[in-house]
C-alpha cells in the first residue's frame, strides 16, 4: 500500500523563503519611491504649468501681469507709503491680498473667487512696533473672519506640490503670519509663489515701486508689470518658483494673503538652503537645524524633489534648476531687466 505524505517545510526553508521575499522588497521598494517621485515632480510641473497659462491669460484681459500682491497690512495708509499708486489699486487701502487670489478665474476655480470679496480685507494682522510700520490694526472693509478668511481655508490643489508633506496649515493664531486672532481659521499654505526680491525691498511699503528698474524682479507689492518691462525676455526670467510649505523661522506663505515677510520666492538666495541665517527671533528656535524639506528662511526656493526645484519662467516654461546653480545664475534668472542674459 503506498501512502501519499506530504512533507511540510523545514523552518530553514522558511527562513529562506522570508530571505528572499525581504530581498526583493528591498530592490523593489527605492524602483516604487522613483516612481511615485516622478509622478509628483510631473504634477508639480503640470501645477505652474497651469499658473504660468494663467498668468497670460490675466495679462491678455488686463494689459499687465497680476501684483504680487495688493496693499499689504502692515503699511501705514497713507498714499506715500504705497509709492502713490491709486489708479489700479481697490478701495481698500489695506488688504493683504496675494496676487494668486486674481488668477483664480483664470484657472478654471470661479466657484472659490466668486465667493472672495476684493474689495473687502483679506486679514486683521499687522506688524506693530516696527519702525515704518503700522503700530494699529489696519484699516478694513468687512470682516475677514466671516468671509474672505473662510475662504483662504480652502485647498486649491493646484497651489501644491504633492511632494511635499510638511503641515499644509497656518494655525497659530497669536502669530502675525495668521489671518487674525480666530484659532478656528486655518489657512491653508502654498507651495508656489511669485518671483520677489528677498527682504530689502520686498518688506517695506510698496517697495518694488521704489527698487531700482534693474533690480526689479517680475513680482512685488501693487506691482504692475507689462510684457515689455521684462527687457531680459520672459524666457530668460523667472515669473513662480518653489518653496516648501515648513519653514525655519516662520511660515510660508498662504495662498490667499499676505501675512508678515510672507512676500514671494526670490530665487537669488539660492536654492535648496536648508539651513536658517537667523537666531532667536520672535520666539523662533535659535540656530535651528538644517533639515531637509525646510528652507532657511523667508521667500527662499526650495522643494521635496531630488537636487532642486521647479520653476516657471515669464514666457510659461517650467524648467528643473539644479541646487548647485551659481548665484550669479540664478539672480540673472530673477532679475527682469538688469541686461544680463542666462541662458
Amino acid at each position: 500500500m503506498s501512502h501519499n505524505m506530504r512533507r511540510a517545510f523545514t523552518l530553514i526553508e522558511l527562513l529562506v523563503v522570508i530571505a528572499i521575499i525581504a530581498i526583493l522588497i528591498g530592490l523593489l521598494l527605492p524602483a516604487v519611491q522613483k516612481v511615485r517621485e516622478a509622478a509628483a515632480r510631473v504634477k508639480c510641473q503640470n501645477n505652474l504649468k497651469q499658473l504660468g497659462l494663467a498668468l497670460h491669460n490675466y495679462e491678455a484681459t488686463n494689459q499687465q501681469f497680476p501684483p504680487g500682491g495688493r496693499s499689504y497690512g502692515w503699511c501705514i495708509g497713507s498714499p506715500s507709503n504705497h509709492g502713490g499708486i491709486t489708479g489700479s489699486l481697490p478701495d481698500s487701502p489695506f488688504l493683504n491680498l496675494h496676487g494668486f487670489v486674481l488668477l483664480l478665474p483664470y484657472l478654471e476655480l470661479d466657484n472659490i473667487a466668486s465667493k472672495i470679496q476684493l474689495k473687502e480685507s483679506m486679514t486683521t494682522r499687522n506688524t506693530p512696533g516696527v519702525p515704518g510700520y503700522s503700530s494699529t490694526p489696519p484699516m478694513q472693509v468687512g470682516n475677514p473672519e466671516t468671509g474672505n478668511g473662510v475662504i483662504a481655508g480652502l485647498n486649491p490643489s493646484v497651489f501644491r506640490c504633492p511632494s511635499d508633506n510638511g503641515k499644509p496649515l497656518i494655525i497659530e493664531s497669536s502669530d502675525v503670519y495668521s489671518i487674525s486672532n480666530n484659532s478656528a481659521i486655518q489657512p491653508s499654505k502654498t507651495n508656489y509663489d511669485f518671483s520677489v526680491q528677498y527682504w530689502s525691498y520686498s518688506a517695506v511699503c510698496n517697495g518694488w515701486a521704489r527698487q531700482p528698474y534693474s533690480q526689479r524682479r517680475m513680482f512685488g507689492e501693487n506691482s504692475n508689470t507689462r510684457v515689455a518691462s521684462v527687457s531680459d525676455s520672459l524666457s530668460n526670467t523667472i515669473a513662480i518658483g518653489e518653496t516648501t510649505l515648513d519653514n525655519a523661522n516662520g511660515f510660508t506663505p498662504s495662498w490667499a494673503y499676505r501675512g508678515w515677510c510672507q512676500v514671494g520666492v526670490d530665487p537669488g538666495q539660492g536654492i535648496n538652503v536648508w539651513l536658517s541665517e537667523f537666531t532667536a527671533d520672535g520666539g523662533h528656535p535659535t540656530n535651528p537645524p538644517s533639515r531637509r524639506g525646510r528652507v532657511g528662511s523667508w521667500t527662499w526656493a526650495g522643494s521635496l524633489h531630488t537636487q532642486g526645484a521647479n520653476f516657471c519662467f515669464g514666457d510659461g516654461s517650467i524648467r528643473f534648476l539644479n541646487e548647485n546653480t551659481n548665484m550669479t545664475t540664478l539672480e540673472r534668472f530673477s532679475a527682469m531687466a538688469d541686461g544680463q542674459v542666462e541662458n
